[in-house]
């Protein structure tokens, strides 16, 4: 019995260890937006000594602060969207679609909120409305970060403990009923018959359920 939990244990550490090669593979947009985020300092460099060493931009020197906020909004803009991706496709290839998404959303979400920080500072708005809205924005992302983390540790609680297994037949929070049809980190997906029912990790770990019949997972049934 305690070679089959051992060799279990180490056949999802071997499928995890595989999810976090596939998802450093996936890494390359996250450099990239990386890599854009350093392009826009030296973009907003050479437009600052355009404006101090060719005296024929004199003119249109007070035009420079809505050149600066293009610039940054548009190479700004493009860095998120890189890095949201990135995050969300190795997010994907750690804890599948739900996972990505919410990685990706955070991302977007924590990014664009820094990037009209900078926009705000760039016009002289009041530093505290700038820094108000870096909060918000900051405190709308850990909530969400929040919510994320706790179905991910829920997640991995199910897959290493295994109080059921797909192909088990179970009820959930009370009104869910089917077979189990997979378990990823963030939820546990149930086929009904007619439909799939996705669970939140964090949800089943937090409830009763019931099975079925009181199979361990990986035993053979004795009938």
């Amino acid at each position: 019995m305690a070679m089959k939990v051992k060799d279990e244990i180490n056949e999802i550490i071997d499928e995890y260890g595989e999810k976090l090669e596939h998802a450093a593979k996936r890494s390359t947009k996250v450099v990239s937006g990386i890599l854009t985020i350093a392009l826009l300092v030296m973009v907003l460099l050479v437009t600052d000594w355009l404006f101090k060493v060719y005296t024929q931009l004199q003119p249109y020197v007070e035009y420079k602060i809505y050149i600066y906020a293009g610039e940054i909004f548009l190479i700004g803009a493009l860095a998120i969207e890189q890095i949201s991706r990135g995050l969300g496709e190795m997010g994907e290839a750690i804890g599948g679609a739900g996972v990505g998404g919410a990685f990706r959303g955070i991302a977007r979400i924590v990014g664009y909120g820094v990037l009209l920080s900078v926009l705000a500072s760039v016009f002289n708005v009041s530093p505290v409305a700038a820094l108000t809205l870096g909060s918000f924005m900051g405190l709308v992302a850990g909530f969400a970060l929040q919510k994320v983390l706790g179905n991910a540790v829920a997640g991995m609680f199910i897959i290493f403990s295994r109080p059921f297994c797909i192909g088990d037949k179970v009820k959930l929070l009370g009104k869910y009923e089917g077979t189990v049809k997979d378990i990823t980190v963030m939820y546990t997906i149930l086929d009904t018959g007619d439909k799939l029912v996705y669970v939140p990790s964090s949800k089943v770990v937090g409830d009763v359920f019931e099975k079925a019949y009181p199979k361990i997972c990986g035993e053979k049934s004795s009938n």
